[in-house]
């Protein structure tokens, strides 16, 4: 009613009654937007009058047009009274809107089908709605663009904002097809050993990016072959990168294994015996399978027992091995080597040999070693001498005799003849036999006057 009272201030008999009939006009709508040049009126009853509007920044154009780019927008009523001040209107209201602003835009222009699905970034009203052509999966409210479910090819994206003016702009967008990445390996079931060598092979694309735990280890801008100089140990992805010509990426990944190999902590093992050759030791991955076997050079000895006393491969359930077999020599009284190659294996994996060696010596109760001698002349027990059975070779034996202060006080490469002790004091010295080299029976002899 403000709009009236206003009016009727300006023309003082509008409000009065008056003998004539009222004028008439009308507009094609009661709303316009700005972006029209000119609204027109359709007016009744005089082809001459004066228009008076409020409140103000409606622009009048003669003859009651409206020239709508030139108006400010908002709400006014307009009012058309005859030039012989009989004939005028009822006030009439018209509505100016603004254009929307339907400024938008993608973060890129350039898409490929595996890229994270893109969202609009609208600058302008809000509210709208989109749309382009058939092929590109488009949510109409969010503007979101399911990449993956799109076809490859060129797109006109419209935004149409809601409203009286509504404002459409379009964005040309591009989608390519993203290529086919392929990963393999010349690993079995994408597993190795420690320290063992494997090769990576790609395809799918032009340049080529591996890889490893998260981290780049090599870019290649051809042939997609990588072989790493080493691994890391466990569970870790092995991914490649593939770029195509137009920028496009894809990814393959494999889910790769790196087992360490067993080792053996401790070793503990006798080196000489006369019957048994024993060992044990520890390993660093319980449930490991310890493997040995032995090397006996010319078959001098040969294993002895039971056929379950063997050489077959036991489990480290614990950590913990032991291994207890029997041997006998082939000649009676010649020492023999026992040589075991030990190694742990887990899942398929082997660790280093160790190796040991433990001498198989004669029984040395064969031979007969006195323990004193008398060099006085009576003919009794003059020479130390060592007696043996049929089955003893004395060539194949040498003695060594050391003073207290560990001198070598006599030699003889054979057992035979016996010693005498001639030229040395009375008193304890210590004797060694040995059988090509090795040490078969030591200890102690008097001599007494």
């Amino acid at each position: 009613m403000k709009y009236i009272f206003l009016l009727t201030a300006l023309i003082p008999w509008a409000g009065q009654a008056q003998p004539c009939d009222p004028a008439w006009f009308a507009y094609a709508d009661t709303a316009f937007c700005r972006t029209r040049d000119t609204a027109h009126p359709i007016v009744l009853s005089t082809p001459n009058a004066l228009w008076f509007t409020s409140p103000s920044g409606l622009a009048m154009l003669p003859g009651g047009a409206i020239d709508l780019q030139a108006s400010q927008p908002g709400q006014y009523l307009i009012l058309m009274v005859a030039d012989d001040s009989c004939h005028h209107s009822y006030p009439q209201p018209v509505r100016i809107y603004d254009h929307e602003n339907a400024a938008w835009h993608y973060p890129d222009t350039l898409f490929c089908t595996q890229n994270p699905d893109p969202s609009p970034i609208v600058a302008g009203d809000p509210g709208g709605s989109f749309w382009a052509g058939p092929g590109l999966a488009l949510d109409s409210t969010t503007g979101t663009i399911d990449l993956s479910h799109s076809l490859p090819g060129q797109y006109e994206v419209h935004y149409l904002t809601p409203g009286h003016c509504p404002g459409d702009s379009a964005i040309l967008t591009v989608v390519h097809s993203s290529p086919a990445a392929f990963l393999l390996s010349t690993a079995e079931y994408e597993t190795i050993c420690e320290g063992e060598a494997v090769q990576f092979i790609g395809g799918g694309g032009e340049s080529y990016a591996f890889w490893i735990d998260g981290t780049v280890a090599q870019s290649k801008s051809a042939l997609a072959q990588f072989v790493p100089d080493s691994l890391p140990l466990g569970h870790f992805p092995v991914a490649l990168q593939v770029t195509d010509q137009n920028g496009c990426t894809a990814w393959d990944t494999l889910d790769f294994l790196v087992r360490n190999r067993p080792d053996i902590l401790s070793l503990e093992y006798e080196h000489t015996t006369t019957e048994w050759a024993r060992f044990s030791g520890t390993t660093d991955q319980p449930g490991a399978y310890i493997h040995w076997w032995a090397d006996v050079a010319q078959t001098a000895a040969l294993p002895t027992g039971s056929p379950d006393n063997d050489l077959s491969p036991a489990q480290a359930t614990d950590g913990t091995f032991a291994f207890q077999k029997g041997f006998a020599l082939t000649q009676a009284y010649s020492p023999a080597d026992l040589t075991f190659k030990i190694q742990t294996e887990y899942q398929g994996c082997s660790g280093p040999v160790d190796t040991i060696v433990i001498t198989l010596m004669p029984n040395v109760s064969d031979l007969f070693i006195p323990g004193v001698i008398t060099p006085n002349g009576d003919g009794r027990n003059d020479i130390w001498e060592i007696r043996t059975n049929d089955n003893i070779q004395p060539d194949q034996y040498q003695i060594t005799v050391y003073n207290r202060a560990g001198g070598q006080v006599y030699h003889q490469p054979t057992l035979t003849p016996g010693w005498s002790g001639s030229g040395l004091p009375d008193g304890v010295y210590w004797y060694v036999v040995t059988h090509t080299g090795k040490e078969i029976a030591t200890g102690g002899v008097t001599i007494r006057r």
